[in-house]
């Protein structure tokens, strides 16, 4: 049996998900601290 052609493009696919999951984690925490940084001008 040859297991790694079946692994191989789940792996590639992996890495990719992981790229635009840190894309997004970026885009998320910009998003958060200016949230953040809009509701600390409000209450000052």
């Amino acid at each position: 049996m040859n297991h790694d052609t079946e692994i191989r493009p789940a792996r590639r696919l992996s890495d990719h998900t992981d790229n635009d999951l840190a894309e997004t984690l970026k885009l998320t925490e910009a998003a958060y601290k200016r949230h953040l940084n809009r509701h600390t001008h409000e209450n000052i």
